[in-house]
């Protein structure tokens, strides 16, 4: 199981990190075509627009894997630790909940891609592909809210001094 989510999760920061890089080359290339050659990358707009939200979701997985989301602590810090516990599984589960909803809605988008065959204006290349892997991104954000989840709850389950 370990050796599984670990394939994955190494899966996920590579797409994330090659779509973001392609990103990167891909505008280069275009600028400089464009500048140098007057000769611009066709579509490379839809391109890069496309390649960001792979970026992007593949990121959220890091983000989500690591807490690194943005966090307000006015009041967390001078709570008790019961509390703390209590209030980091409630933020988690709707974390998980809002991310699970949104891979819901992101999946039947990909169907509807799907069904009207829509593509970019000049490659004519189909959308569902790089909807397909927006999707899997946002999938994978998902487990690792439950995974957050259930770390939470293994916390709360620990004897008091054990879980800090």
């Amino acid at each position: 199981m370990t050796a599984c989510l670990a394939a994955l999760r190494r899966a996920a920061d590579v797409i994330g990190l090659f779509s973001l890089g392609l990103v990167i080359v891909l505008t280069a290339i275009s600028v400089g075509g464009r500048y140098l050659f007057r000769v611009p990358i066709p579509d490379v707009y839809d391109l890069t627009r496309l390649l960001h939200g792979v970026a992007i979701s593949f990121g959220l997985v890091l983000a989500t894997r690591g807490r690194g989301h943005i966090q307000v602590d006015l009041l967390y810090g001078a709570l008790p630790a019961g509390m703390r516990r209590a209030f980091s599984l409630a933020a988690d589960v709707i974390v998980a909940a809002v991310i699970g909803l949104l891979a819901w809605q992101l999946w039947g988008n990909v169907y509807d891609l799907m069904a009207t065959g829509e593509t970019t204006v000049m490659l004519q290349l189909p959308l569902w592909p790089f909807a397909v892997f927006i999707g899997l991104g946002i999938s994978l954000t998902f487990l690792e809210a439950l995974l957050n989840c259930l770390c939470d709850l293994r916390e709360r389950a620990a004897p008091p001094g054990m879980a800090e």
